[in-house]
């Protein structure tokens, strides 16, 4: 392997919302938004977000724990009835 090789985007611990959405396609533009909006405290606490300016970061390993602890459960839509 040469030391010319840039590394993969998911080498990197911190993504912004477009570059996570790109790598990880499931998880919409919008739809990090809507989350990063909703639990905005909550990610900063568990380290999943951070702000660089006014751009959002997001924490890839510490994004995918969050999703399996289960901390969006109850998370909806509000014209969703279920």
């Amino acid at each position: 392997m040469n030391g010319n090789t840039p590394p993969p985007l998911s080498s990197a611990p911190l993504m912004t919302i477009q570059t996570f959405s790109t790598e990880f396609p499931d998880f919409s533009v919008g739809a990090l938004k809507w989350l990063i909006f909703n639990k905005r405290e909550e990610l900063l606490e568990r380290n999943v977000i951070r702000f660089w300016g006014r751009k959002v970061l997001i924490h890839q390993e510490n994004f995918f724990n969050f999703i399996m602890d289960r901390r969006t459960e109850s998370l909806r839509h509000r014209n969703n009835t279920q």
